[in-house]
């Protein structure tokens, strides 16, 4: 599991690294995409080099501990879900 912080308001994107440990024919470009309610409030995308996650908050949110549920599929389709442990604290860009 994965633990940040982000602001509710005008947050900064957390920039999430992807490691494959099953061999190097199961390995980028990756795909990534939110399961369940964190499509609500999140966006998920890959870097340019389909290697890292750009997550962000897509609306304000109160503040608080939020699970944010990501699948990430290597170039083979093998997917694994990942929960990334976000805490929304009420401020502002990258105050946090």
């Amino acid at each position: 599991m994965v633990f940040s912080q982000v602001c509710n308001k005008e947050s900064a994107p957390l920039l999430l690294t992807v490691t494959d440990r099953d061999g190097p024919g199961f390995a980028g470009p990756y795909s990534v995409s939110l399961q369940g309610m964190s499509k609500n409030h999140w966006i998920a995308r890959m870097d340019k080099y389909k290697t890292g996650i750009v997550l962000n908050l897509s609306a304000d949110l109160d503040s608080g501990e939020y699970t944010v549920v990501l699948r990430v599929a290597d170039n083979e389709g093998l997917a694994r879900d990942i929960s990334v442990q976000a805490t929304v604290c009420d401020c502002t860009g990258e105050e946090v």
